[in-house]
């Protein structure tokens, strides 16, 4: 199962850069087990739930 990872978490990344997802990826492929972890990058659900 993937590890989903929002692009743009209106948390995280308010001014909707992709730094979070970006920066989250990148912290992830530097660890050690990085590799074997398989990773989704996703829109963030909270982002169409505050769009309505």
């Amino acid at each position: 199962m993937p590890l989903l990872i929002c692009r743009t978490c209106p948390r995280y990344d308010v001014h909707a850069t992709g730094d979070f997802g970006r920066e989250l990826n990148a912290a992830i492929a530097r660890h050690r087990q990085g590799g074997t972890l398989l990773v989704r990058n996703v829109a963030c659900l909270s982002a169409v739930n505050r769009a309505r």
